[in-house]
């Protein structure tokens, strides 16, 4: 676990907590300080506060940094989607297409229906 000691200078005041703490710490990204703030790893004055809390600047803020948990990865086996292999018709109409989830839209893109056309006569 590392710990750090910060002082907050008076040119801070009015500063959110969460956002000072990510300009002082760069090597944590703000949504890592907004959960060790809910975590309580991190005290103002001595007290736990939330990430919104506004400072005024002469603060002590003290911030516990525990070790990331390691990754859990689950590895799958297969396609994404149960699908034939797309011809090019399919491949460029996923192309062009807006993606909006990209696993759902590969898979109704790559389709053997969606490359089909229609003429009318």
């Amino acid at each position: 676990m590392t710990s750090s000691r910060l002082t907050v200078g008076r040119t801070a005041a009015g500063a959110r907590l969460d956002r000072w703490l990510a300009e002082s710490l760069p090597d944590l990204s703000r949504s890592r300080i907004q959960h060790l703030i809910a975590g309580q790893h991190v005290t103002v004055n001595g007290a736990a506060t939330k990430a919104s809390h506004r400072l005024h600047g002469g603060e002590t803020i003290e911030i516990d940094v525990p070790p990331l948990p390691p990754a859990r990865w689950k590895v799958r086996q297969g396609p994404i989607c149960a699908q034939r292999r797309p011809g090019p018709q399919a491949i460029e109409a996923s192309i062009s297409s807006t993606v909006a989830s990209p696993a759902a839209t590969m898979c109704r893109s790559l389709s053997p229906s969606s490359t089909r056309t229609t003429t009318s006569s």
